[in-house]
């Protein structure tokens, strides 16, 4: 909504993880319906020059609703 989320310097320290051979898995809580916009979010995310590293996004099954309620409370 406008707003930037990341924690800073996520981008770096995720880049020197996979670095280091490791890979990534984003998981979420986030309905399945905002799928499409949390991967574009994270693999577009760039921070001082450090993009986030491509991983596979793992979304909850739930509808808008509960995993709305579920960040919420």
């Amino acid at each position: 909504m406008g707003l930037d989320w990341s924690h800073a310097g996520v981008a770096r320290l995720l880049s020197n993880i996979v670095r280091n051979g490791y890979q990534v898995m984003y998981l979420s809580s986030r309905a399945i319906a905002q799928a499409s916009h949390t991967r574009d979010y994270l693999h577009t995310l760039t921070q001082d020059g450090h993009m986030m590293p491509k991983g596979p996004v793992v979304i909850s099954p739930d509808g808008l609703i509960p995993s709305l309620y579920r960040e919420m409370v």
